[in-house]
């Protein structure tokens, strides 16, 4: 096996633990595999990876925003995200590469993101019971008493991370471990406990939402042969889940009580489905796709349009709207928004097509269910009317595109698969 395959195996391995550092370590890591892989593939003569229809439609996206960004009114700061946001499909081809072309790649990906997991968990969970992490250098209460923090240092996104990630995690587990019924289930168990306790633990009602989700999804897919197991299971994690919450007063005011407060269902006319601190955002975020409806503001430009005049009245000025939807409408207009909204139907689509299979037909392949939990990566990434980090936010990108090649290398070895 060649060198090069050997290092860029690592270096793609090591992704998901590089963003607890930030965006850069993972930007970096993607781009030198992303590189080496194109050299190869290059050379190799497999012009059929760059042939992709997902490719090239993807690439026409970023040669929009591209495009709306020369005509925006502040071109070079658009460019700044725009202008090579194409890495993230040329990483998804070069993955999909290593999953072709050496076995081992799954399992290296799949330890790495592992150990990391467990690592980061562990540090969390110290944090949780003495303020600061294991490194006694972040204390929880300076930033946030009701969120922790972890190895994220002042960045609230733990709860994100783990959740995030989770359906992708359960994939590789099923996909290595099905033929051992014990290390499966060892696993399974584990990485859903530690996921329930730091989506709770991490006082993100975001997190905690994409993790139920995700686990009631991904047990829809199971339960039909597996009840008992399935149903049980699901009882204890919820129940775990609200044990925590109400042994927290910090957590059971921020998940509990603040959640009602904000669904206020006694006056109807006032529930907010979004917290309070965000409907200017929002509203700003509109106001903007509505003076520029086909294109857009150019991405990454919100941060400025909300300074100028017309839009200063919502005294809502912040680097992005914190939502995916509204952040798409107000940067890149219509055309850029609707294919983003493609997507989400495309897997909603394809995970309600396993579902009746595998309840009205019975389908019993494995390549189905895998197929099913890889379409729940992109389901909660994609949720409407959820509040999240910038679209073009490099760290969140990176977790957008990461399922990208198992999903393609999925549907492309279906057969290796059933074997």
């Amino acid at each position: 096996m060649p060198i090069t395959i050997n290092f860029n195996i690592i270096l793609f391995s090591l992704i998901i633990p590089g963003l607890v550092f930030g965006p850069f370590i993972p930007n970096l890591l993607l781009s030198v595999v992303s590189i080496s892989c194109v050299f190869k593939i290059i050379k190799e003569k497999k012009y059929y990876y760059f042939y992709n229809k997902y490719f090239i439609c993807f690439l026409i996206w970023c040669l929009y925003l591209i495009l709306i960004s020369l005509l925006s009114k502040t071109p070079l700061n658009s460019l700044e995200s725009s202008l090579f946001y194409f890495r993230f499909g040329v990483f998804a081809m070069a993955a999909l590469y290593l999953l072709e072309n050496n076995k081992r790649t799954i399992l290296y990906f799949f330890y790495s993101t592992l150990f990391c997991l467990i690592l980061v968990f562990s540090d969390s969970f110290y944090q949780y019971f003495n303020s600061y992490n294991i490194f006694q250098i972040y204390n929880f209460y300076e930033v946030d008493a009701m969120r922790l923090s972890g190895l994220f240092r002042d960045e609230l996104i733990l709860g994100s991370y783990f959740t995030r990630i989770f359906p992708l995690i359960i994939f590789l587990i099923i996909s290595i471990f099905e033929n051992n019924k014990k290390i499966l289930i060892s696993f399974l168990l584990l990485i859903t406990l530690i996921t329930s306790i730091i989506a709770v633990i991490s006082g993100e009602r975001v997190a905690l939402l994409y993790f139920i989700v995700s686990l009631f999804l991904i047990g829809l897919i199971y339960i039909r042969n597996n009840f008992l197991i399935i149903f049980s299971s699901f009882i204890i994690f919820i129940s775990i889940i609200l044990m925590v919450i109400f042994s927290n007063s910090n957590l059971k005011n921020r998940i509990i009580d603040k959640t009602l407060i904000d669904l206020d269902f006694n006056n109807f006319e006032k529930i907010n489905i979004f917290p309070s601190s965000h409907s200017d955002y929002f509203n700003t975020s509109i106001k903007m796709f509505y003076d520029n409806i086909l294109f857009g503001i150019g991405s990454k430009n919100y941060r400025i349009e909300c300074k100028s005049e017309k839009y200063i009245e919502f005294n809502a000025c912040s680097t992005h709207p914190h939502q995916t939807y509204f952040q798409l409408l107000a940067e890149t207009g219509l055309f850029g928004t609707i294919p983003v909204i493609v997507v989400f139907m495309y897997f909603i689509y394809i995970y309600l097509q396993g579902i009746i299979k595998i309840y009205l037909f019975n389908d019993n392949q494995k390549s189905t269910r895998l197929k099913n939990i890889l379409s729940i990566c992109f389901i909660i990434t994609l949720l409407p009317l959820i509040p999240t980090g910038s679209f073009f936010s490099s760290w969140l990108s990176v977790i957008y595109y990461l399922p990208i090649p198992f999903y393609l290398y999925l549907i492309r070895n279906r057969n290796n698969y059933e074997k």
